[in-house]
């Protein structure tokens, strides 16, 4: 084997550690926007009152803790990285800003498209000799 896949967390343990939640305009700001745009748009209106703030500072919270000790592929709130065996491990996280790299989700996608192709018939064509899947009734559609 030439190498191995690396997942990390795309925060440092240390901003979970001295609870410093990274302000919403820096990568954390992406990262919301993914995966949680109603918050992302909430944090942009002031608070209705005190119960609605503690709510917000609390979500925040989830996610910053996801980001700092999670390398789950989640979203934007992991990385990936490609190293290689050597006679010592050395492994360290760029300082740098992520290279971002995103493909939609097929089966998202798939649902992008079946709606598109109920709104307008004939907008989206599908290939005749492709068995495409219904993946809310998990049948082939033909």
């Amino acid at each position: 084997m030439d190498g191995i896949l690396v997942r990390a967390p795309l925060l440092p343990i240390e901003t979970y550690l001295e609870q410093q939640i990274p302000p919403v305009k820096t990568h954390f700001q992406r990262a919301l926007a993914v995966g949680s745009l109603d918050l992302l748009d909430e944090l942009v209106r002031p608070a209705a009152n005190q119960n609605d703030l503690v709510r917000r500072k609390r979500a925040l919270l989830r996610y910053h803790i996801r980001m700092a000790t999670r390398p789950t592929p989640y979203e934007l709130f992991a990385g990936v990285a490609l190293a290689h065996w050597d006679k010592q491990t050395e492994l360290a996280l760029a300082s740098t800003e992520p290279i971002l790299s995103v493909r939609p989700d097929m089966e998202w996608l798939m649902r992008l498209i079946w709606r598109l192709d109920t709104r307008n018939r004939g907008y989206v064509a599908r290939n005749p000799r492709r068995k495409h899947t219904d993946t809310n009734a998990g049948r082939a559609v033909t």
